[in-house]
């Protein structure tokens, strides 16, 4: 059973030169239900039938969680809070978000199989 190493980071340069950000390099599937329960928002909309019809979602809480949960380092000299990860420049924050989106995405099987590294290293 393959358990997620907290301590093993990656580090991504940012769009300005000299900037980075260095982040866990695997999140654990507990970190993902932290994530996703944090984009829900009340409680679901239920018909009469009692189907869920709706269930209130806030994907920006979802984003910022998975960034507080990401980040453990960066070049900047403020602190890495959650207050200061919202204070990303527009361009750093998209250009973060992007890699990590590469960096957590699922593989496929057939990606898993053929690939030397369990995981990509970025830089």
């Amino acid at each position: 059973m393959p358990l997620i190493d907290p301590t093993r980071t990656v580090r991504i340069d940012l769009p300005t030169p000299g900037e980075w950000v260095e982040v866990r390099e695997q999140l654990s599937k507990g970190d993902e239900v932290r994530a996703q329960k944090a984009a829900l928002r009340g409680d679901p909309v239920i018909g009469p039938d009692g189907i869920v019809r709706e269930v209130p979602l806030d994907l920006e809480a979802a984003q910022y969680a998975t960034l507080e949960l990401a980040i453990v380092a960066w070049s900047f000299p403020d602190p890495v809070t959650p207050e200061n990860i919202r204070r990303l420049d527009p361009e750093s924050h998209d250009y973060l978000v992007e890699r990590l989106n590469q960096l957590y995405r699922r593989r496929s099987p057939e990606e898993t199989k053929n690939s030397s590294a369990a995981s990509p290293t970025l830089s």
